[in-house]
């Protein structure tokens, strides 16, 4: 049992220990994380054919600034016969365009960017229609954003962000909002704790089994005693060594110190006739005893 026991805190363990190799999720907020710039060229509703609230433009060259931390971010969005090009910049490196323009409406992944990890700033413009879809049209392209979300790797979270933070100046991003890595370590060496102490109770109650089998009460055993001890003396012979020193020794001092009194023997005397003249009494004449 306690086998069995001591595995199941070692693969607890083991699976506590695990969740350090998980990267944190975190979601961008629209309120505090994202800058827009022109923002009167923005609009948003919460009743958007994705189910989610949705961010949108419609005026070309209206831009999204992010800041992240990380090293992978996932963009999100619709997709429908109105969507135009968009323009993706990150940090220094070289900006490329995405064709969002479809037939259908289509709601999901945009695209994902990955990147050494560390703090980066990306931005998202609509750049005008696609050549190939709605150019011509007289519906003004449009970009559809419903949700940013960046990737950070906690194994090596510290390290990587000190030595691949860019120099590009970014809007401060909410404290809010900022990947809960704190929290995810405390919930960690919280369990990691709650493993040990568990474990040194498991160690502590198989100790105790263990040394009180060693000293296991068995009624039997002064049982056959007492049969022996009561036996041997019902089948001695009384005024024998069957009787407790005590009264054996009592019993020897009674025979020693038994009063031994020298009593002198007496004497018969024939009565003479002084004594039977002092009589009142007659008495007969006896004859002379042969």
């Amino acid at each position: 049992m306690s086998k069995m026991l001591l595995a199941g805190v070692v693969s607890l363990l083991a699976a506590s220990t695990s969740v350090l190799a998980v990267d944190s999720v975190t979601a961008v907020d629209w309120q505090t994380d994202v800058l827009f710039l022109p923002s009167l060229n923005w609009k948003s509703t919460v009743d958007s054919p994705c189910g989610t609230p949705d961010y949108y433009t419609s005026t070309v060259n209206s831009t999204v600034i992010v800041p992240f931390i990380g090293n992978k971010v996932v963009v999100d969005g619709m997709q429908n016969n109105a969507s135009g090009v968009l323009l993706v910049a990150v940090d220094d490196e070289e900006p490329f365009t995405q064709n969002l323009f479809s037939e259908d409406v289509r709601c999901g992944n945009l695209f994902t960017y990955e990147l050494g990890n560390g703090t980066h700033t990306m931005s998202l413009t609509l750049r005008g229609a696609t050549v190939t879809g709605n150019e011509g049209n007289t519906t003004q392209p449009v970009l559809h954003l419903t949700s940013i979300t960046y990737y950070v790797p906690l194994a090596d979270n510290s390290e990587s962000s000190a030595g691949t933070e860019t120099a590009t100046s970014v809007p401060t991003i909410s404290p809010s909002r900022k990947v809960h890595v704190d929290a995810i370590v405390g919930a960690v060496v919280g369990c990691v704790v709650g493993v040990i102490l568990l474990g040194g109770v498991i160690f502590f109650v198989h100790r105790r089994r263990t040394k009180g089998s060693r000293h296991v009460f068995d009624p039997r055993a002064n049982s056959t005693a007492n049969t022996t001890e009561i036996s041997s003396r019902s089948l001695a012979t009384p005024g024998a060594a069957t009787k407790l020193p005590p009264y054996a020794r009592m019993e020897d001092d009674y025979d020693d110190k038994k009063p031994q009194l020298d009593v002198p023997s007496l004497r018969y005397t024939p009565s003479s006739d002084g004594l039977r003249a002092r009589s009142r009494s007659p008495m007969p004449d006896r004859k002379s005893m042969p």
